[in-house]
């Protein structure tokens, strides 16, 4: 049964960060970053910030280390800071909402445009 957002509810992306460093590890980073930025485009305000989250957890698992990475995170950068953008330039959002994507988009910055 293929992922959507409704089943990405924040109960159920709670447990999500414990699981992310076993989907990258093996190989299915790309399958799940897809409801989760999807999830971070939702419009009620607890499924995005904890999309938002997972995110970040995700920045920190598909480049865990800046200096060596085996991993290809290049394709992951473009979708991620898209999604995250879009909630950056969102005027009307919850406070919640805009720190959790300006701490994800920290992470962004820090973590996938140090490459060379």
């Amino acid at each position: 049964m293929p992922m959507s957002v409704p089943h990405l509810q924040p109960r159920h992306q709670s447990f999500t960060p414990i699981l992310i460093p076993a989907i990258a590890i093996s190989g299915y980073a790309q399958v799940i970053s897809a409801p989760v930025l999807s999830a971070v485009g939702e419009r009620y305000y607890k499924v995005t910030t904890e999309a938002l989250r997972v995110c970040g957890e995700l920045v920190r698992v598909v480049r865990p280390n800046i200096e060596v990475s085996d991993f290809d995170f290049k394709p992951y950068v473009h979708p991620i800071f898209n999604a995250i953008m879009s909630r950056l330039t969102n005027q009307d959002q919850d406070q919640e909402v805009k720190e959790c994507a300006i701490s994800c988009m920290g992470l962004v910055i820090f973590c996938l445009f140090t490459y060379h």
